[in-house]
């Protein structure tokens, strides 16, 4: 049995190795950021990836739309099968599509990797707020 000291959040199992508040509101803070991250490099990105205006508006609102299409379904998988469990498969999904979208040759993969983010974000957000 986890017994939880007060003033303490984790998102651990019976085992007792879980995360700390701070770590989960770091994670949850890189996740929350991502969509506004690109403004940074935008100009950039789309020159070397040669983007259009079309592509651009692509690039900065795909994570914020996998982040809503992601949100529900992920909050009620994560009521189905562990929070714990849809918060670690939502950071691995993060990381990946992460390493995808940083080495993505083309406009179309960086849109598509960009998202998976957001799934991959919406997962942490809806399995760390409860």
């Amino acid at each position: 049995m986890h017994v939880q000291k007060q003033g303490s959040y984790s998102l651990s199992s019976d085992s007792g190795a879980g995360l700390s508040a701070s770590n989960v509101g770091m994670i949850q803070a890189v996740a929350s950021a991502g969509p506004l991250l690109v403004l940074f490099a935008l100009t950039s990105t789309a020159e070397a990836l040669s983007a259009g205006s079309g592509a651009q508006a692509w690039i900065l609102s795909a994570m914020s739309v996998g982040a809503a299409a992601g949100l529900l379904s992920s909050g009620a998988v994560g009521d189905d099968y562990g929070r714990r469990r849809t918060f670690v498969i939502g950071c691995l999904l993060l990381a990946f599509t992460s390493l995808l979208a940083a080495i993505s040759p083309n406009g179309p993969l960086l849109i598509v990797a960009r998202v998976l983010q957001g799934i991959g974000g919406a997962a942490i957000i809806s399995c760390s707020l409860g």
